[in-house]
This record gives structure tokens, sequence and C-alpha cells, in this order.
């Protein structure tokens, strides 16, 4: 339903069976926009629809906007800031993609697996941090690459896409990206530990 409502509300085609991407962010070198607008140029021949929502870089900006020119049948670029359309594209969104060239925590990731939007990273920082991306799929919670480039993106989105058709796999992915708990019982529990052992500690 968030997903219809949100193909409605920015003029996309409704086809509920399309792999929605999305992605929600600053538009700066460091957040690899140029990396995804290329990458998404590579996958044109397969099946997706896009929504890009940010404000920053005015060359990006540009680039996002001809994105949309060139593929008007499937991608939006809204170049705004908007906190609660951004809500809304987490809970449509099949896919967020987030190939930062360097993020020392971000937060999107973790915001979409609550929603079952299911990540598509860089494997930098945070992200790879709080992402699991497994061949076997069976603890995946997301899909990562290493290159900043154009290429590895598109062989990680093609992989995904692959995936996304394999429903029952897929909404294991979901599911173990909703489960995930990011809080800091856990961390703080480990610095302590670790804390403790380096003073000479038990």
């Amino acid at each position: 339903k968030n997903k219809r409502a949100l193909q409605a509300e920015v003029k996309l085609p409704m086809k509920p069976d399309t792999p929605l991407l999305i992605i929600i962010s600053r538009m700066d070198q460091q957040k690899g926009i140029d990396i995804a607008i290329k990458g998404l140029r590579q996958c044109a021949s397969l099946d997706w629809q896009a929504v890009i929502l940010g404000t920053g870089d005015p060359l990006l900006e540009t680039a996002c906007r001809s994105l949309e020119a060139e593929f008007n049948d499937r991608v939006r670029a809204l170049i705004c800031y908007d906190a609660d359309l951004s809500r809304r594209m987490y809970a449509a969104g099949d896919m967020i993609l987030m190939p930062s060239r360097y993020e020392p925590c971000g937060l999107a990731q973790m915001i979409a697996m609550n929603y079952g939007c299911v990540p598509l990273a860089r494997a930098t920082g945070g992200l790879i941090d709080t992402i699991v991306d497994d061949p076997t799929l069976k603890s995946s919670t997301g899909f990562l690459f290493e290159d900043t480039s154009a290429q590895a993106f598109s062989e990680a989105l093609q992989r995904a896409l692959f995936t996304y058709h394999q429903p029952e796999s897929w909404l294991q992915i979901q599911k173990r990206g909703m489960l995930m708990d990011f809080g800091w019982e856990k961390p703080a529990a480990e610095y302590a530990n670790l804390y403790i052992k380096l003073m000479g500690g038990e």
C-alpha cells in the first residue's frame, strides 16, 4: 500500500512488482550520489524505479534532474528537504541506495531496515558495521560492494534485483533487518569490557 501510494504521489507508473529504489541523502561527493547515477544508467536494461530525495551540491542536483529527464518513466528527482516525505519513502521503498565514499556512522540504513527497506551500500565505516551481506543469504540484512565505482555498484544492484525476485529469500532479508537491535546496550557493554581488560582487570 505504501509503495502504491508513493508511486501515485510522485506520478510513477503503478507497478507493484517493479523494485522501487530510494535515495534519501545530502547531495555531496561523500555520499556517492554520482556513483549511483552512473550505476543506474549501467542497469538501464533491468526493471526498476527510483525516487531520489535530497539537496546540496548544485552539480549533483543537476545530475539527478538529468537522470529523471533521461528515464522519465521510472525516475523522480525531488530536490528538496522533506522529512515527512522521507518517512513515506522509507515505508514504500524496496531498497535504499547508499554508495558512500566514506560514512563514519550512517543513520539511513538503520532507519530503512526498521521499515523493511533493504539497504544496498558501500562496504565502509558504519555501513559495513550495521549491514550483513552473506553470499548464502542465510544471515543477510542487505547488500554491500567494495570499490567506489559505478561498475561495483551496478554488480551489487544486479545481485540485489535478482534476489528481489526470490520472494521468500527477500522476505527473510527484510525480517532480519527489522529485527536488528542498534541500541546502545550491547556496544556499551562491549566497550566497558574492553576498557576493564585494557586497565588490567578481569
